[in-house]
Formats: structure tokens, sequence, C-alpha cells
């Protein structure tokens, strides 16, 4: 799937991510097989990037994820993170649309909770 940013600064964030990944892999030396977690789209959401986590590997802490909506919903909305019925986390926002990328970064503080998921959902609902 083709990821187009709205905004040059997610260009370049998403270069520095990329850069630390590269740089802890090769220092790491070798690819060690870890747990990977799906990352669905739930409601109104058209996808969401990453598409599968790997918990192992994240740097900094950060898991950001970035998505799309389907329809626009010109009122506030919750981005709501879900790891199972589970609500892990949820953000406002003052609206959601289709040409707008809507972020959102799980706080460190889950990623036990994220590690031990079986699949996350992503959600953009009225709040």
């Amino acid at each position: 799937m083709v990821h187009v940013y709205d905004l040059v600064d997610w260009v370049t964030e998403a270069g520095l991510t990329a850069g630390k990944s590269a740089a802890k892999l090769v220092q790491a030396g070798k690819i060690a097989e870890t747990a990977t977690i799906p990352v669905r789209a739930g409601d109104n959401v058209r996808y969401v990037v990453p598409h599968i986590m790997h918990p192992n590997n994240i740097v900094d802490g950060k898991m950001r994820m970035q998505m799309r909506v389907r329809q626009p919903i010109e009122k506030p909305v919750w981005v709501e993170v879900r790891s199972g019925d589970k609500l892990l986390q949820r953000k406002g926002e003052p609206y959601a649309r289709p040409g707008e990328m809507v972020n959102i970064t799980l706080k460190p503080a889950l990623l036990d909770e994220v590690k031990s998921s079986k699949e996350l959902t992503i959600a953009v609902v009225e709040r």
C-alpha cells in the first residue's frame, strides 16, 4: 500500500524513525525473531500505518500510528486504540477528514500491554 503524506513534517519524521530503526538493526548484528501484532483499521478508518507492529523493535518507546478516515466528521472525534474490547488510549481531535492524516502516539507506559496484545484496532468516532 502507498502511504501519501499531507505534510512534509510527517515525511521528515518517518525518515528519522526509519533511520533510527535501521541503525538499531545494524547494531544488533542479526534480525531477532520477534512476535508481531497486527494493527487493524476499525470504525471509519481506511487504513493504518504500520499494519504490523514489532513491539521489541520500538525505537525510543514511541509507538506512532497514522491513518486516514473513510468519511469526514466535522464534529469533535475520538481516535481510539483498542486491544480486543479494552480501550488502551483515546485522543481527541476537533474533526477528521479523509484528506488529512490522523495520528496517535501510544504512551510508552502502554508498551507492556501492547506486547501482550493479539491485535490492535484503531477507530475514529464521534465524541
